[in-house]
């Protein structure tokens, strides 16, 4: 077995914690990625630092992709949970803003704490 397809079973293993109540965080430092966009465009988006085929991929197993960020003015640190053309980010849980406090535990709160049997208005 190659060292990517332990890595895609070690993620899903790892991501399927979650089903005995535990949480996983994983923390990657970040490289430049080009990716193809539609009209044969290339772009440079910044993703986890893994191969190019495994970064992707993996950011798709997950369920938050997050970068952490300073503000300009106070340098106070927040994750970015909306990504962008050039930051690879999303979130799988409704309730998370755009950007978020980087406090894990504030925002594993919000997540657990979310509502998903209230209707948005």
């Amino acid at each position: 077995m190659c060292s990517s397809d332990l890595m895609r079973e070690y993620i899903r293993l790892f991501r399927d914690l979650v089903f005995v109540g535990t949480t996983v965080i994983f923390n990657a430092w970040e490289m430049p990625i080009e990716i193809q966009v539609t009209g044969g465009e290339v772009k440079t988006k910044a993703f986890p630092k893994l191969s190019k085929k495994l970064a992707v991929e993996l950011c798709g197993l997950v369920d938050i992709v997050a970068r952490l960020e300073r503000y300009p003015k106070t340098g106070d640190r927040y994750l970015r949970i909306d990504g962008t053309p050039e930051i690879q980010a999303k979130s799988a849980f409704q309730g998370l803003a755009k950007f978020e406090e980087a406090n894990l535990p504030a925002l594993l709160k919000k997540i657990y704490e979310f509502d998903y049997t209230k209707k948005e208005e």
